[in-house]
């Protein structure tokens, strides 16, 4: 299952609250949820995310058994 604790966490670190990002990243509010949930969401979100965070996708996911 894919993880998105890396995220929340750099989030927390940037003061931006999870509820912001949809609006700072042009992503639906329903992705967020789903990654809050753990659920599969689109790469294409994934790379607006990353876009804004100027990241890669390892730091904001990562896989759990």
């Amino acid at each position: 299952m894919i993880v998105y604790n890396r995220l929340w966490k750099m989030l927390k670190e940037k003061n931006i609250k999870p509820s912001q990002l949809y609006i700072l990243c042009h992503v639906h509010p329903n992705t967020i949820n789903k990654m809050k949930n753990g659920e599969n969401i689109e790469t294409n979100s994934i790379d607006k995310i990353c876009e804004f965070l100027k990241c890669q996708p390892g730091d904001i996911m990562n896989y759990i058994n």
